[in-house]
């Protein structure tokens, strides 16, 4: 969560990595405040909540309601992501996908972050081209060229793990890509178990191996995806991962360096670019731009 990645995806197929920056502390504390505002339960929406933000919306696409984003550490990252991206393009953009690390139900109505999240870009001379922005977890299985599981003739449904490590956090996703269930997610997220706390946490390894067992408690796992900047950088990640999953979930590919597996550093950005590139580009066009976590 600390960094912010832009990529660059073309109608040949043809996906590039763009810029990676480094967040400042009222950043990276946007972003925590974020990720546990978006995971804490939902609120059953009323009517009258979902017409208030509904008018909201037009008052601040009419520029008849002044947008809270003057301060908002989001935009300057956001920002010098978009100049970044102009200069590699050599010219202006104005639409942009963004992965984030949580998101709400898609059902969710009037959800606060995605509207704050719009009020930035606006703020900067950007848009969203699609409706409710992308998982991480979603956009790092893109990325890795995963798009459905093969059935195991059981009722239990059986889920894609992505697991995502920073310095900052530790935050595990089940994802479903079998038919009819493609909005069943599970996430956990948890702040004192990033790779900054690996020295004064004790008995770190064990307290994240517990963590995954207890999430994954009666979860069947079928595949591994992996993103963050610590990943390839922390070898007990992916030791761990075989002892909680069993080496024919991970055996090695999706994790090692050389093992064909997307670059964790970039494989959330590289999957939205990609994603938007399929649903809204024709052929032709020259790109569009994605912002990752």
């Amino acid at each position: 969560m600390e960094t912010r990645t832009a990529a660059v995806a073309y109608s040949n197929g043809t996906t590039i990595p763009v810029a990676k920056i480094e967040g400042g502390p009222t950043y990276k504390a946007e972003m925590r405040r974020l990720l546990l505002e978006t995971l804490e339960p939902d609120q059953e929406s009323t009517i009258f909540v979902t017409i208030y933000f509904t008018l909201l919306s037009c008052l601040r696409f009419l520029n008849l309601v002044e947008q809270s984003v003057k301060i908002s550490p989001l935009k300057g990252m956001l920002s010098a992501l978009k100049v970044s991206t102009e200069v590699f393009l050599e010219e202006d953009i104005q639409s942009v996908e963004i992965a984030l690390p949580a998101t709400k139900s898609y059902s969710t109505q009037g959800n606060p972050q995605t509207q704050y999240l719009d009020d930035v870009l606006n703020s900067i001379g950007l848009a969203r081209t699609n409706e409710h922005p992308a998982r991480s977890s979603l956009a790092t299985i893109y990325a890795n060229n995963i798009t459905s599981l093969p059935s195991t003739g059981k009722l239990l449904p059986s889920f894609i793990l992505h697991h995502s490590y920073s310095c900052s956090a530790l935050i595990i996703t089940l994802e479903n890509l079998e038919v009819g269930l493609l909005e069943i997610t599970k996430t956990t997220a948890r702040l004192d178990l990033g790779a900054d706390s690996i020295r004064s946490y004790p008995h770190y390894w064990r307290a994240v191996e517990s963590e995954m067992k207890r999430f994954l408690t009666g979860i069947t796992v079928r595949d591994v995806v992996v993103s963050g900047d610590r990943v390839w950088e922390e070898a007990e990640v992916s030791i761990l991962m075989r002892r909680v999953l069993g080496k024919k979930v991970v055996p090695g590919r999706s994790l090692g360096r050389g093992g064909g597996g997307v670059d964790p550093v970039w494989a959330g950005v590289l999957g939205v670019a990609r994603m938007a590139i399929s649903e809204d580009f024709e052929d032709g066009e020259i790109g569009i731009w994605g912002i990752g976590s």
